[in-house]
């Protein structure tokens, strides 16, 4: 729990606050960060989604998929131009610049059918006309397509981001559910329990849901206490495929933009494989997680195949524009012993 004598960096929020699509950069609390703690000198904590974290989550998450240059948004951007869509473009720019230009004049367009300039043929000069005419609408056409294909990247990156879009997002603690101790005599949910360490020490193991929620804690630099400040989240759903409760996904991956490259990431990963290896209620275990993500980010793919992770499939396009130079990457883990024998 967060030092009570410390308001709670969830609570201090506005609650009339902006919606995240409105909020500019400067806006977001988590950039104000250094500016409350030293972050180089805290130690980090994972812990369980708490209901008082929702709106740092929601944050953390929309910042990591659309604000600044280490944002999916921001590589996808980068990645972008160099795509088969992009280069086409330039190819369709380029060709009409020569077209607008490099069209021969008319004294050089008679010599060519060795006719005669004085007088020119009316079909020729309108010929000539039409062709600089094509060459100014492909080039300006190109343009706007180039433009308008990085508006609908961003907005789909947006919507993927985007509370309002997203259930799960909206209501974070009853999508993913709460630790809980199932009385095994009644077969009835018993209390709830806050801390994973007393979860198992209850449980003995067996846990309600399959799914949770989890995200990484900033400790105050002097007494290693809990600041309640969120740098990291991530959850394990296991409701995606209704008719195989054994396959779970790895879901709302983000880590605060200031604290990549610290190891947050694998500790949340190797949280989530250490819950999925469970013994779950009536035996049954999961048998592989799944995720989904863009192949834009290199670094975040190598950390998931770092844990095993296999590619399965690449699908382009984005849902309900096939044409937008999207493309997501799944990947499956088999469990397997490896897991098992390191909760059993």
């Amino acid at each position: 729990m967060a030092d009570p004598s410390k308001p709670s960096p969830a609570t201090s929020l506005d609650p009339k606050s902006k919606s995240l699509v409105d909020r500019k950069s400067e806006d977001f609390e988590l950039f104000k960060l250094r500016d409350k703690i030293d972050v180089d000198k805290c130690a980090i904590r994972i812990r369980t989604f708490q209901p008082e974290d929702a709106e740092q989550v929601q944050e953390l998450f929309w910042v990591g998929i659309t604000v600044g240059p280490l944002s999916s948004l921001g590589a996808a951007l980068r990645g972008s131009p160099k795509r088969p869509n992009s280069i086409f473009l330039y190819v369709l720019f380029v060709f009409g610049l020569y077209l607008a230009i490099f069209s021969p004049s008319l004294p050089q367009y008679a010599a060519v059918l060795n006719l005669p300039f004085d007088p020119i043929s009316e079909t020729i000069a309108r010929n000539i006309f039409c062709q600089r005419l094509l060459g100014v609408f492909l080039s300006i056409v190109s343009i706007a397509l180039f433009v308008a294909h990085r508006y609908h990247l961003g907005k789909a990156f947006r919507g993927l981001a985007n509370p309002e879009q997203n259930p799960d997002l909206m209501n974070l603690g009853k999508h993913y559910g709460a630790w809980t101790v199932l009385d095994e005599k009644n077969g009835m949910k018993g209390e709830e329990i806050d801390s994973e360490a007393n979860y198992k020490h209850h449980s003995g193991g067996k846990i309600k849901s399959a799914s949770g929620f989890w995200v990484a804690e900033l400790l105050a630099p002097e007494d290693r206490k809990p600041t309640g400040y969120i740098v990291g989240c991530v959850g394990l759903d296991n409701t995606v495929i209704p008719n195989d409760p054994a396959v779970a996904q790895l879901r709302r991956m983000a880590v605060h933009p200031l604290l990549q490259r610290r190891g947050i990431g694998r500790r949340l990963i190797s949280h989530v494989l250490s819950h999925a290896s469970l013994l779950h209620p009536d035996g049954f275990r999961i048998k592989a997680v799944e995720l989904v993500t863009t192949g834009f980010q290199p670094s975040a793919v190598g950390i998931y195949e770092s844990f095993g992770w296999k590619r399965v499939r690449t699908e382009f396009g984005a849902p309900g524009r096939w044409w937008l130079d999207w493309y997501a990457v799944h990947y499956r883990l088999e469990l397997g012993d490896k897991y098992y024998d390191r909760v059993a």
